[in-house]
């Protein structure tokens, strides 16, 4: 089976500026579904086995509070599937429990760096729609202090700062990869 995925020589990664935005909507949903479970344990009508989602929440919580506080990289990816399904399952908090499920899905995308890919053909920009340009598009591509930096043909300037501690494996240096988009933009002026 063949693969649609593309080599790039270099990629850069990109600043995320709305991760903690992302990490504050999750801790606010989870405290939200240890609520819900917890209120409905005592409800009128409710059942002492909505005390079992609320342990397991709870102990994912506080567990990814910590991962937080450790500045560590947290999902809560499980908190909502868990919390997803136990609401739906009880009553009468079923519809909440599909936006939690929807929440889970969405968490992979929302926590994404932004990357752009590199390559003698082209300049890929990942996200959602993928923006591919050819290297005639530019008159200068560079990175200098953490700073990329694609100044279009059309006076568009692009300039995101960038995140090198994405991929602690990579030891490409700034001049390397500016000798590269060097190289590429000198074969299309010719």
């Amino acid at each position: 089976m063949a693969s649609n995925q593309k080599v790039y020589n270099y990629v850069v990664v990109l600043k995320h500026k709305n991760k903690k935005a992302v990490q504050l909507t999750g801790i606010l949903l989870s405290a939200l579904a240890i609520f819900l479970f917890l209120y409905r344990s005592f409800q009128e009508g409710g059942t002492r086995i909505n005390l079992l989602p609320f342990s397991i929440l709870l102990i994912l919580f506080i567990w990814s509070i910590n991962q937080i506080r450790k500045k560590e990289k947290v999902h809560f990816f499980l908190l909502f599937i868990i919390a997803g399904f136990g609401l739906i399952a009880f009553q009468p908090y079923n519809w909440v429990g599909f936006i939690y499920l929807i929440m889970a899905a969405l968490e992979r995308y929302a926590l994404l760096s932004p990357e752009i890919g590199f390559s003698p053909d082209h300049i890929r920009i990942n996200g959602w729609p993928e923006k591919k340009y050819a290297w005639s598009e530019f008159s200068n591509v560079m990175l200098k202090d953490g700073i990329l930096t694609m100044d279009f043909r059309n006076n568009k300037l692009f300039q995101k700062e960038t995140d090198d501690t994405e991929d602690p494996e990579y030891d490409g240096s700034e001049e390397e990869f500016n000798q590269f988009c060097i190289d590429q933009l000198s074969h299309v002026k010719k």
